[in-house]
């Protein structure tokens, strides 16, 4: 084992350590607020909604309306594809336990092997990656972001179209707003762009059938929308700052965002110019797909925040290139974001204290502000690239 897969493998092995510690100390429980029902912990609990789901669906009920076999009544509001699933009869401790942590645990795996742990500052902003309240409560609820994340590192990594075709219609059938994740096919070669676009435009054709078979459905979750709607501490969207400041809302948090726009198109003095050149690297291909999708949901929805989960696919591209002064810079404003998301969850348990929250959605304003210039510099040279072609 050379110096880099054992640098590798302990970190690993640390973090299972330390994820392991905190659910024994229950500590987890003191960050993530667990999903209890008659005085029990349901560990995996949206995992655990699902497969109660299926459950229902198969005794004839339909679960976008009702759930009784979940055991917080839980309506269904994922794609129809899991109802297609047989209840879970045999092996329940492997499907409730041991399949969950084998995701985590590959989960993990993959994020590593994306990082570069060229120094402390890498190794560091990997944990606190993971040990955020946003990514502990995607683990301990083993929500299906966390499998949707990896179905979008497995397409980065396979250069094969078809089999990306066919991954993608299963994600975009699990969770809708994963046809962004479509926009892998732009990155090719410029003999294939051609033949690549026409799989972004069956992807979309597939996508809108699916809505149209989906819809009742859709229409079903939109009336239980208080279900899937973020509060007040756990949001990541467009609205955060709004549950923090009464008065004028909108046009702060507007004003914030443009003023950050202004502010970093400015400063970062083209270095953060998106050179059209790596369009085949798998950092590069992660970042701009992890970028689309946070821009995209947080003006979209009020989130709640197991979507941050994608800042983590940004991160990997940033470290290969922190040489370039603006992306240090990005670094160590990930760094701070993390920390004070920390603290502000330590911060409104122990003493009931909430402005650090309001600092993080500012954060979070810069954040996306951050990507959006990005996605324009990309944008840019990608049409650059293809009035290249014509």
């Amino acid at each position: 084992m050379n110096k880099e897969n054992l640098k590798k493998t302990s970190i690993l092995f640390i973090t299972l350590s330390l994820i392991y510690i905190l659910y024994q100390s229950k500590y987890l429980f003191e960050i993530v607020p667990p999903i209890i029902a008659n005085n029990k912990i349901f560990l995996f609990g949206d995992w655990t909604a699902i497969v109660s789901a299926i459950k229902c669906n198969n005794l004839g009920l339909n679960v976008y309306l009702e759930n009784p076999c979940d055991p917080l009544k839980r309506i269904h509001v994922y794609g129809s594809i899991f109802l297609l699933l047989p209840t879970i009869t045999k092996f329940k401790y492997f499907f409730f336990l041991i399949f969950p942590i084998v995701t985590i645990i590959i989960f993990l795996v993959s994020i590593i092997y994306y990082f570069k742990f060229e120094n402390t500052k890498s190794i560091f902003l990997y944990f606190l990656c993971i040990f955020n309240p946003s990514t502990l409560l995607l683990l301990e609820r083993f929500n299906f972001d966390l499998v949707i994340f990896l179905g979008l590192l497995f397409i980065v990594l396979i250069n094969k179209n078809i089999i990306n075709f066919i991954v993608l219609i299963i994600l975009f059938s699990m969770k809708f707003w994963s046809i962004i994740f479509s926009s892998i096919f732009i990155f090719s070669k410029n003999e294939n762009l051609k033949k690549n676009l026409i799989y972004v435009l069956f992807s979309l054709i597939l996508f809108f059938i699916l809505i149209y078979v989906e819809y009742e459905n859709l229409k079903l979750i939109n009336l239980k929308s208080a279900q899937i709607t973020a509060s007040k501490y756990f949001i990541f969207g467009i609205n955060s700052l709004g549950t923090f400041v009464e008065n004028n809302s909108l046009i702060i948090t507007y004003g914030i965002l443009f003023i950050s726009i202004l502010f970093i198109y400015n400063i970062e003095g083209g270095q953060f110019d998106i050179a059209i050149n790596k369009i085949e690297e798998k950092e590069f291909k992660l970042l701009i797909i992890s970028a689309l999708t946070l821009v995209i949901m947080y003006f979209a929805f009020d989130n709640v925040y197991y979507r941050e989960v994608f800042i983590i696919g940004c991160i990997p591209y940033f470290l290969k290139y922190q040489n370039l002064k603006y992306n240090r810079i990005f670094l160590n404003f990930l760094i701070a974001r993390y920390i004070i998301f920390i603290l502000a969850r330590v911060f409104y348990k122990e003493f009931e204290i909430e402005w650090l929250y309001l600092i993080k959605n500012v954060l979070d304003l810069i954040l996306i502000s951050n990507l959006i210039i990005l996605i324009f510099y990309f944008t840019k040279n990608y049409y650059k690239k293809i009035f290249q072609l014509v």
